[in-house]
């Protein structure tokens, strides 16, 4: 028997009924492995909160942390965001402290920052530049395979790890392009036949699709 609250409103008729252990269906978390990211190391916190019958929706939101004083270099004018959204089903038990699910996750990253000294391509043409602002709203999604362990003797505290497998797209576009000239075919052909490269950005305007492999670990706790 699941037994339910109802909330109404002062003088109306209509009420919202909700479930009795509401607040014990959430569970905060937090991924650790964002932050480990060289380049954009990112502060991801988000919430899940379980429907009943193996199933629960979550939905995480990052943003890059950087120093201060570093956002005074190009390198580091970077703003970097992530919105990740999620349904799962959780399989049956294997233990009394483990579980695994599957999961399908979208996904939307918009990245905005500053590149020097590069090469951009529109509509089949090469340009050099000094200095650039790139954006990128990539957004995509996967399938996920995980684990979810219970740690501590009242099962409340949680580590789970994941992995995937879907697709993304990149949009790019360039805008306070300083000192964009036509590059030259030796700039060109040095640029398109870099060593140890596997891609190369999208072109002004334009988009890439890529494949998107993913790993996650997740800590949290059940309210």
């Amino acid at each position: 028997m699941i037994h339910t609250v109802a909330i109404c409103a002062l003088g109306s008729a209509a009420c919202l009924v909700l479930p009795a252990d509401t607040l014990r269906r959430w569970a905060p978390r937090w991924a650790p492995l964002s932050l480990a990211d060289p380049v954009r190391p990112t502060l991801q916190l988000g919430a899940e909160y379980f429907l009943g019958h193996g199933f629960s929706v979550g939905a995480d939101v990052g943003t890059r942390l950087v120093l201060f004083k570093a956002y005074s270099r190009p390198e580091q004018q970077v703003r970097h965001h992530t919105f990740r959204v999620e349904g799962r089903y959780y399989l049956r038990a294997t233990g009394w402290k483990k579980r695994e699910f599957i999961a399908v996750e979208g996904f939307y990253v918009p990245y905005v920052y500053t590149q020097q000294h590069g090469i951009l391509e529109r509509n089949g043409t090469y340009f050099t530049y000094d200095e650039a602002r790139i954006m990128h709203r990539t957004w995509g999604g996967s399938l996920k395979y995980g684990w979810h362990w219970f740690v501590g003797p009242r099962r409340r505290w949680w580590l789970e790890t994941a992995v995937g497998l879907g697709m993304r797209r990149v949009p790019s576009r360039y805008s306070r392009i300083r000192n964009e000239q036509p590059a030259d075919s030796a700039q060109t052909y040095k640029y398109l036949n870099q060593e140890w490269r596997l891609s190369f950005p999208p072109p002004d305007g334009g988009h890439l699709d890529r494949l998107h492999l993913l790993y996650s670990l997740r800590v949290g706790y059940r309210l």
